[in-house]
Order: C-alpha cells, then structure tokens, then sequence
C-alpha cells in the first residue's frame, strides 16, 4: 500500500511542511520524503492530496500520482525477477537503487547503436551498413520471439543463446554461412561495445568462433556481358531488371544505391558528361 502524508512537526520558515510517501507491504512500513513542500492548509487528509486549484497544487497532485505509478511498476519488475517483496526493497527500487533493476537489454543497446549509425549515414556509415543492422535486429526480434520473450537481458547473452542463434539463421531462415557471419559479427561488436561501457562483465563471443566461408568470385568477360546487353527480354520487368544489372556493372554501384538514385543524384558538366553523385557505395562517379 502507497499512502501520501505531511509532516506537521517539520514544518519549515516559510510555513510549509514536507510531503511524505509511505509503503507497507508484508507487515513492514517505510517512511521516507517526497521532495515536495506545501501548506498543512491545504492538504486533504482523505483525499492524500493538495486542495488548491493552483497551478503549484495540480503539480504536485500529478506527481503523487506518477509516484504511486512508479512504486507499482516497480513492484512488477521486482517480482518478475524474484524477488520476495518488503517495504524497504521497494523504497530502494523507486529511489534506482537496486542494482538489477537497471540492467541494460540488448535492444536497447541495439537501439543506440544504430540510432548513432543512422546520423553518420552518408557521412563515414554506408546506408548498405546501416541496413544490415537494422536487419539484424528484425532477426534477432524473431528469433527471440519464438522463446515467448520481447527482448533480453544482456548477461542473459552466453555461449547457447550465440549458437542457437546461429542455427536459427542457417535452418530457419535458410541464410549463408557468410551472410550469417555478417549478423554474428555485429552482435559480436554490439557485445564488446556493452563490455566496454560496463554493462556486461565478458563477451561470449570470446569462445565462439565466426568464421567466412571463402568464395570465389566470377566476373563476367566482354563477350558474355555483350550476350546480356543484346539479349532482347520478353517482359519489361525483365527488360528494366536487365538495366538495372547492366548499368550497376559499368558504374560500379551497389544494387541499394541503384535502388534509391534520384533525378538529385545526376548532374551533367560543362562537357555534357554526366556526374552521378552522392551515393554511399561510390561518393562520386564519372561516367
């Protein structure tokens, strides 16, 4: 139980007595101050709340009110993490001064991360780059969906959670080693990045090994890209897929940036050459 009270014998120079919080749960009472200051005058004993119509009073009323919200929501996450509750326990854990209450999830470490990439984008941060992160986060959402949870602890990130991580990737989804070992990677950095800041002890990465596998790469010959500029298509999806893959092979840009150009993007010189400009794989392009 949440009770709100003022203190009469505390009452201070400018005639104001302080406003107290009391919590009894299990037989136990605590006492401690709300911060706030009014009038005796003006409490209402009944009501556990401030009588005036002032703009002070409204306040104060509303945050009486969003103290009793806290303590309650307090209590939930104390009980979802077991522990036995006592007045004193949820003094503490109102005041943020239980330890466990402050942990860091590994969405909101995730979060942060790409937040910061977002704002770099264009600007040192690739958008093909910043798009695998937020990829991996959607993955990573389903994956820990299927536990019946919506995010994750991270001390509650070991050595099982990697590997079960890494199956659900090459099994569930059906991904590449080497597309697989892009999202590993990242959790792995997400991982070192919460260590240094202290919200995680060690990296479990540490005794996990993620490794490419080695790909060789073809390149079509002058003849063979030929045999696809003179391939007439039968459909105009097709036709327009066909350019799209032709005209990524003689500039060099990636599918994504192809995939976003605008009219913004070109810009034709004094020579009457077009500049193809501001793209994250190729800053600039002559063509």
């Amino acid at each position: 139980m949440v009770l709100f009270s003022i203190r009469g014998t505390k009452i201070t120079k400018d005639g104001k007595a302080p406003i107290e919080i009391s919590i009894s749960a299990n037989g136990e009472r605590v006492y401690f101050n709300s911060g706030k200051k009014i009038n005796p005058n003006d409490w209402n004993k009944q009501k556990q709340a401030v009588k005036s119509k002032s703009n002070e009073a409204l306040l104060i009323n509303d945050y009486l009110t969003q103290a009793r919200n806290r303590i309650f929501q307090k209590e939930i996450e104390l009980l979802k993490k077991g522990f036995i509750i006592t007045a004193n326990l949820l003094k503490d854990a109102y005041l943020d001064k239980i330890e466990s209450l402050n942990e860091k999830t590994l969405f909101n470490v995730f979060s942060q991360h790409n937040e910061e990439q977002k704002v770099m984008v264009g600007n040192g941060i690739f958008k093909t780059t910043y798009w695998i992160s937020e990829y991996t986060v959607r993955l990573l959402k389903e994956f820990i969906q299927q536990k019946k949870r919506d995010d994750l602890y991270l001390r509650e990130l070991n050595l099982n959670f990697i590997q079960s991580f890494h199956i659900f990737l090459r099994n569930d989804k059906k991904t590449a080693q080497n597309s697989s070992t892009k999202h590993l990677k990242l959790l792995k950095k997400i991982a070192n990045n919460a260590v240094s800041n202290s919200h995680m002890s060690y990296n479990p990465f540490s005794t996990y090994k993620v490794e490419r596998e080695p790909v060789e790469i073809d390149f079509l010959d002058e003849e063979e890209l030929r045999k696809v500029i003179n391939f007439d298509n039968p459909l105009p999806r097709l036709e327009k897929a066909t350019d799209m893959f032709l005209f990524g092979c003689f500039t060099g840009l990636a599918y994504i940036d192809i995939k976003t150009l605008t009219k913004e993007n070109f810009e034709k010189n004094k020579y009457g050459r077009i500049w193809i400009k501001n793209t994250e794989s190729r800053p600039e392009f002559f063509q």
